[in-house]
């Protein structure tokens, strides 16, 4: 908990990003566009690993930004979070990395789901995000 009371615990609505979709899409484009190239790989090999890599392009589009919107504990601890299907849940904050473009915060629930959430300079307001490294900056320093 932050030692400063006049704080205020933020919230951020995210939306989609584009910055996060063109970085899958082309790490994807890239990874298939590789196996395709000339080299002494068997044919059914490639059509196995462009499998493989279409999956994952798959998976990670599905699971990427699960969470819609999240607010900072005020008094209990919890993070209250609003998942891509309207369900609120309530998770600790585990793990989380802060930089002037990004934050990834990881949340884990009572119910033991795990949640990770990117925030780029694209997924909401600017002012909220700030916010948000602010006071995920001083609760760093609180610790």
């Amino acid at each position: 908990m932050l030692s400063n009371k006049s704080v205020t615990t933020p919230a951020l609505t995210l939306k989609p990003s584009r910055y996060l979709a063109i970085y899958l899409i082309a790490m994807h484009s890239l990874a298939l566009s590789v196996v395709f190239f000339p080299l002494l790989i068997p044919v059914a090999v490639r059509f196995i690993i462009a499998a493989a890599i279409l999956y994952s392009a798959l998976y990670t589009w599905q699971r990427k930004e699960q969470v819609t919107a999240l607010r900072a504990p005020a008094e209990d601890g919890l993070w209250h979070l609003q998942t891509r299907h309207a369900q609120d849940e309530q998770a600790s904050l585990g793990e989380y990395f802060v930089t002037t473009w990004l934050i990834a915060l990881r949340f884990k629930t009572p119910a033991k789901k795990n949640y990770s959430v990117l925030v780029l300079p694209d997924s909401g307001a600017g002012d909220e995000i700030r916010r948000m490294r602010v006071y995920l900056r001083q609760l760093k320093l609180g610790e």
